[in-house]
């Protein structure tokens, strides 16, 4: 067994909560796993205090199952001596990242030992939406100092779809990863997300029927934040399309805003809901304690995800759909990621294509009016997540890697010939050039050269027949 020091987000799926992301379900995923192999893991996670129920502080620390496990704040977990006095102390056999910032800290850790970094979902996909979004293309540089410290650092990367996985070895291709010696070797294997295996526990008080909604509402249900890549102008249009055939039909949102990451995204819905002639049939609940998820999952109709046109939708993944199906809700998804399709193949969610607010609307109306074929939809969609999106299934390339841990055969060394890598960045920055003396010098040869030129007998010749050429037309 190994010695694993990972590095993940908090809070894990298994403690009190007011809140769940993305990034905290992949760490339970990938590190489940590895307890359940008997490896010793020591986890710590960066966190928010307020994703934690009232009576949890930060840092926050437990051990049991075999797992070792410290939350910290950010400030904490970007320390980097403190990370790495944690690391050091530990004595790992490996070290894994989970989700694309505790990868790149991994990657900052000054160790020689084989290195799985997770990158969940395409950071620079999330970049351009995220600058389209603000109008601001800083975000690209801010993501990619991520990404490249991770493609260079990694032996083994994992992603979250296979496109995702294509993007990525691609990218490790630009920076002279691909070179002779690694030519063969897997560096990059694809991890879909994991529909949760712990029990579901619903409980039975209403939460929504019988108090703001009415009993035999029909309950079009959306999980979670509303994102840079979320195409709230076709769900809005949609929805109203739907509503004005149906008054039964009624939207129940949890979550909203992400604050600090996008809350414009959400705004827009905002203003679009209150332009609607049905605005009291939409209810937005916020972001509700994670234990009383279940229940709303139970008490709805139909799960929504809508993606816009973009490649983040192409490369991602989306833990809502997984959470709908895990609690046996039906799903009426847009067309784009990777589990859009492996439903649509096996006929376990209602499909349509992106920018459709009129396919939307008349999905919704099927679906109210086909309880019995929803049901059968959403029994072929348990069935299929069951194996299809396992833990165990999902994550057996990193459980080969912890059994015995080797670094890539490259070990991270840059492609170079005849002292000259060709993958460094060029750049007419003046700073960057004061620290790269070899551009400097090149730049300097050339301003010489084409200065000689300049002065020469035959340039100024030329130039007074250009001149000449010039004044009579020519």
């Amino acid at each position: 067994m190994s010695r694993l020091f990972v590095l993940g987000s908090g809070p894990l799926p298994v403690e009190p909560s007011l809140r769940l992301d993305a990034s905290n379900l992949r760490t339970w995923h990938l590190t489940k796993p590895l307890l359940a192999k008997g490896h010793e893991v020591r986890l710590i996670a960066v966190a928010d205090a307020a994703s934690y129920t009232n009576d949890v502080v930060l840092p926050h620390e437990w051990d049991r199952d075999g797992l070792s496990y410290l939350a910290v704040d950010q400030q904490t977990f970007h320390e980097r001596d403190w990370l790495q006095d944690q690391h050091d102390r530990f004595a790992p056999d490996a070290v894994i990242g989970i989700n694309t910032y505790p990868s790149f800290r991994a990657a900052s850790l000054e160790t020689d030992v084989p290195m799985w970094c997770d990158l969940n979902g395409w950071c620079m996909a999330e970049a351009q939406t995220k600058a389209a979004v603000f109008d601001d293309d800083i975000y690209l540089s801010h993501f990619w100092r991520m990404e490249s410290r991770i493609l260079d650092r990694a032996d083994r990367l994992s992603t979250v779809s296979q496109a995702q996985k294509f993007a990525v070895i691609g990218e490790l291709a630009s920076r002279g990863r691909l070179n002779a010696s690694s030519c063969g070797y897997e560096f990059c294997e694809a991890v879909p997300n994991g529909t949760r295996e712990d029990p579901v526990e619903e409980g039975d008080r209403a939460l929504m029927r019988g108090r703001f909604v009415p009993d035999d509402a029909f309950v079009v249900f959306w999980l979670g934040g509303y994102n840079t890549w979320t195409d709230v102008d076709t769900l809005m249009a949609g929805l109203n399309q739907a509503m004005s055939r149906n008054e039964r039909i009624v939207y129940v949102s949890t979550g909203g805003a992400l604050k600090g990451h996008d809350e414009k995204t959400f705004e827009r819905m905002g203003l679009l809901v209150d332009r609607s002639p049905w605005k009291d049939r939409f209810h937005f609940l916020g972001w509700v304690p994670t234990a009383d998820v279940p229940r709303y999952l139970k008490e709805a109709d139909l799960g929504l995800n809508l993606d816009d046109l973009n490649y983040e939708t192409v490369f991602g993944a989306r833990n809502r759909i997984n959470e709908m199906i895990r609690h046996g809700l039906a799903v009426l998804t847009t067309r784009g990621s990777e589990i859009s399709a492996d439903l649509e193949r096996e006929n376990a969610a209602l499909t349509i294509p992106v920018r459709s607010p009129e396919r939307l609307a008349e999905s919704i109306l099927w679906a109210a009016e086909n309880p019995t074929e929803m049901a059968a939809i959403e029994t072929r969609a348990h069935e299929f997540a069951k194996e299809a999106y396992s833990y165990e299934s999902t994550t057996r390339g990193l459980q080969r890697f912890a059994e015995r841990p080797e670094r890539a055969p490259d070990h991270g060394a840059r492609v170079i010939y005849k002292d000259v890598d060709f993958f460094r960045g060029r750049t007419d920055s003046p700073l960057l050039l004061e620290a790269d003396p070899e551009s400097k010098a090149n730049i300097e040869e050339l301003e010489r050269y084409i200065e000689q030129i300049h002065s020469s007998r035959f340039w100024r010749l030329w130039m007074a027949i250009h001149r000449v050429r010039r004044g009579i037309g020519l």
